[in-house]
């Protein structure tokens, strides 16, 4: 098994968004020794929560049952540098989003953060509905496009939502 086909699984097997199963994973069999530093590297991301304090949105983590502030850096180059080799293509586009966005928070790289919107606006795009999903993924693109002043991009989640709300015909949301 590679590293997508493990990630990709566990988080199809718990539909849950707000929760990253993959930090609980121990003694897992993979391909290559890269691809088994690269998920230690996810799983300590997946830690992290993303909360917003005084209108600003801020990496935390629990340590000892209290939600504790992560510093900036958290992340090193070394680990920086095994992620980018990782294809984030193969995993599911919200996968690569938060980690990116955890990413951007973490370092204030700009790539980083426009790649999370790019992750961001392909999971938006295969949605059909409005649901919950679409609704938390839009919040964080929203509040990601906003910080970072990309208002090209801000203009593209509003124009998805759109027609995710009022231009699909099989829409059953009970949110509208």
């Amino acid at each position: 098994m590679n590293i997508y086909e493990l990630i990709n699984q566990v988080k199809l097997n718990t539909g849950n968004l707000r929760y990253w199963p993959i930090v609980n994973l121990k003694d897992v069999e993979l391909e290559n020794i890269g691809e088994k530093k690269a998920l230690k590297i996810l799983q300590k991301i997946c830690g992290l929560l993303i909360i917003e304090e005084n209108k600003k949105r801020k990496l935390n983590i629990f340590l000892d049952e209290s939600l504790v502030r992560v510093n900036n850096c958290f992340l090193v180059k070394s680990e920086l540098e095994c992620l980018e080799k990782l294809n984030f293509d193969n995993f599911l586009p919200y996968f690569s989003a938060y980690i990116w966005e955890c990413i951007w928070l973490d370092q204030r790289d700009y790539k980083a953060a426009d790649k999370a919107l790019d992750y961001y606006l392909i999971h938006l795009e295969r949605e059909i509905n409005f649901d919950e999903s679409v609704l938390e993924v839009s919040t964080y693109a929203i509040a990601l496009a906003k910080e970072i002043n990309n208002r090209k991009k801000l203009n593209t989640i509003f124009k998805i939502l759109h027609n995710i709300i009022f231009h699909n015909e099989n829409n059953t949301s009970i949110y509208i």
